[in-house]
């Protein structure tokens, strides 16, 4: 009996007891299918942190939102082929250290691959932005943030003494007064 909409019943018809195949036949179509859905479930962890850390990396690179185009995509940032396997992903990364760690990129204008990523906190991604300004003093390269932390000066007064061209020497170690936000 073929399953079509009755609009006297505004309903489909039941099908008719006699109209299913045999058991045996119903046994391996049910089989087929567990099996095809056994194979779809390789690692069992897509709902693990990194998972989610695998997968936002991959969909960075294929530019599914706007704003990651322009960053990744546009720039030609990629994924390795040997990454689009996540257990290889997994045996290269491992775990990352704690839940607040996330993947960056150690070079920023290279893809995503083993030799170009880590585990890294905020703090080292933020210090790791192609964005960043980096001062350089007595031999020692710092981003501004960073110097503004290790010299408890305020980041943005920093930013502008070093935009108005002052010397490291006197940018880094010039007293910061609140008041004027640019030097005692």
């Amino acid at each position: 009996m073929p399953h079509y909409y009755d609009p006297d019943l505004q309903a489909f018809p039941l099908p008719d007891p006699d109209d299913r195949p045999p058991a045996r036949e119903r046994q391996g179509r049910a089989l087929r299918l567990a099996s095809k859905y056994k194979n779809m479930r390789t690692h069992g962890q897509s709902n693990t942190l990194l998972y989610s850390r695998w997968q936002s990396m991959n969909e960075r690179c294929k530019g599914y939102k706007k704003q990651d185009r322009k960053r990744y995509t546009e720039r030609g940032i990629t994924v390795c082929h040997e990454w689009s396997s996540f257990e290889t992903f997994k045996n290269d990364m491992g775990e990352p250290p704690t839940p607040s760690h996330s993947l960056d990129r150690i070079n920023n204008e290279a893809g995503y691959s083993k030799e170009n990523c880590r585990w890294a906190t905020k703090e080292e991604q933020a210090n790791n932005k192609s964005s960043n300004v980096f001062i350089e003093y007595n031999g020692i390269k710092k981003s501004v943030a960073q110097w503004a932390r290790e010299k408890q000066v305020c980041r943005k007064a920093l930013m502008y003494r070093i935009k108005a061209g002052w010397s490291a020497d006197l940018a880094l170690n010039m007293p910061y007064n609140h008041s004027n936000k640019v030097a005692v």
